[in-house]
């Protein structure tokens, strides 16, 4: 309705747009994990114990190297988020109009005068940075299900490449040495089944809602560049604006990297199975 009342006046219509494509994400979003919080559930409890169950040193370093890649993550995701708001809330104050807020919004009073604006003004800090918490943590729980599942597929390629590892002492008994490499790789095959299993069911539950926020964050960048452009008289908000702009580039760039390190790993395993003979040769 707001959208339909400043038709006309682009200014107005961008800011509008940019708060209505956000809260349509989030609800896209938010809406997807309540309807399958049961499979979400699922995968979790099937990736935790694969994983739980990784003692060995090299293991504990595969677990630790795909751990520093989703912190990471996080912590540009939360950088960002954290300068975006500061040069947000600063930006508006240091505005030459009087007493501007955030962002464009409609109340049943008149938030002008003191203390409603003070209340209003934190109000809306206190919501967005709220909504962005939201945001990033809904991200990183799909990045974090993506990056579970590469490092069971690393797990499965150690596994693997040590297949026939602490078995000289039987090299002389070759039916029992049969029986302990087929047990070894039936359960690295089993292993292989249930991965591809859980990155199916990712698909299968995060598909819809990620081309969503995908067509809506073209939006959204776009717009922020717009917007940008009218900032010039207000440097604080303007790079506020463009480390917003990261952000939203960012949370593309996540679904990206980590899908393509998955599909890295996929091959890596496919790679692995190949090693599994000439080791076979090696202890024999």
């Amino acid at each position: 309705m707001d959208l339909i009342q400043v038709w006309g006046d682009l200014p107005m219509m961008t800011s509008t747009a940019f708060v209505l494509c956000t809260n349509m994400v989030h609800t896209i979003k938010i809406t997807n994990l309540l309807r399958r919080k049961q499979r979400i559930e699922k995968i979790v409890r099937s990736n935790n114990k694969v994983l739980q169950q990784a003692t060995g040193v090299e293991e504990r370093k595969l677990l630790q190297k795909c751990n520093r890649g989703t912190t990471c993550h996080l912590f540009i995701f939360l950088t960002l988020t954290s300068v975006t708001l500061v040069g947000l809330a600063v930006g508006a104050v240091l505005d030459s109009e009087d007493k501007q807020l955030l962002f464009r919004a409609w109340y049943p009073f008149d938030w002008r005068k003191s203390p409603a604006y003070e209340i209003t003004y934190f109000h809306q800090i206190f919501a967005i940075y709220l909504a962005a918490c939201l945001n990033v943590s809904k991200d990183i729980l799909v990045v974090s299900l993506i990056a579970q599942c590469r490092c069971r597929l690393r797990l499965l390629a150690h596994a693997l490449k040590t297949l026939c590892h602490g078995m000289k002492t039987v090299w002389r008994f070759p039916k029992t040495l049969d029986v302990l490499i087929q047990h070894r790789l039936r359960d690295c095959t089993r292993e292989h089944q249930r991965i591809l299993t859980a990155v199916n069911e990712i698909q299968n539950c995060f598909s819809a809602p990620t081309f969503a926020q995908f067509s809506v964050s073209l939006v959204i960048i776009c717009v922020t560049a717009f917007q940008m452009t009218s900032q010039t008289g207000n440097l604080v908000r303007m790079l506020s604006m463009a480390t917003y702009l990261l952000n939203m580039m960012e949370q593309v760039f996540i679904y990206c990297y980590e899908g393509s390190e998955l599909l890295v790993e996929m091959l890596k395993v496919s790679y692995s199975f190949f090693t599994v003979l000439r080791q076979v040769d090696e202890e024999s």
